[in-house]
């Protein structure tokens, strides 16, 4: 049975979420599948967690460096420009991303939070009527590492781009942040009609 599907841009044919029947494992309903159509790929909904890390497992963030001309950008400096820093980040590559439209598929996201007061986004929401993670703050952290504004306290790399927030995990069982593949497949397709060049 047919309980979903998604129309994927460049494919005749959408992507279709299938139950599996009662008393029926998922192995033995692939295998039937593949079976009964054999010239149709079948696999897995997958589905996606986000977790929050256990206390004991923190990273310790590398120390600030101080030879400018290697470290990036001179006017960040602390453990929030660590990510800067690792890969050498210069400011003069920001004005690069000001046509850039880059999208992300994640949590939802706190667009009212400080460091986003020059954001230029557009929003979509891929979890229906599901209620988000009770620790939904992956989507707004990994915003800020991209947009956050260059002098708030989360400078982000390329905060003149402009962003396509798909939000697509909503909670599971256990009350944490999970997306199966039908939502990241509705996500990308948004993405791919909005136009985007980096997802």
């Amino acid at each position: 049975k047919v309980v979903s599907s998604v129309a994927i841009p460049g494919q005749s044919e959408p992507v279709r979420k299938l139950a599996i029947p009662a008393g029926m494992s998922e192995p033995a309903a692939l295998a039937a599948l593949r079976l009964e159509l054999p010239n149709v790929h079948f696999g897995p909904n997958h589905v996606y967690h986000i977790r929050p890390a256990n206390d004991d497992k923190t990273a310790a963030v590398p120390a600030a460096r101080t030879d400018e001309s290697e470290a990036g950008n001179p006017n960040c400096n602390g453990p929030q420009c660590a990510a800067q820093q690792l890969i050498h980040w210069r400011p003069s590559l920001q004005q690069c991303a000001s046509r850039v439209r880059v999208g992300i598929i994640d949590t939802s996201f706190d667009v009212t939070h400080p460091a986003f007061q020059t954001l230029k986004f557009k929003p979509d929401n891929f979890i229906g009527a599901a209620k988000p993670a009770t620790n939904d703050w992956h989507g707004t952290a990994v915003l800020s590492v991209l947009a956050g504004a260059s002098q708030s306290p989360t400078p982000g790399l390329v905060p003149e781009a402009y962003y396509l927030l798909a939000s697509a995990f909503a909670a599971d069982t256990a009350g944490n942040a999970a997306a199966d593949a039908m939502s990241v497949l509705r996500a990308l397709a948004w993405l791919d009609k909005e136009k985007v060049d980096i997802v």
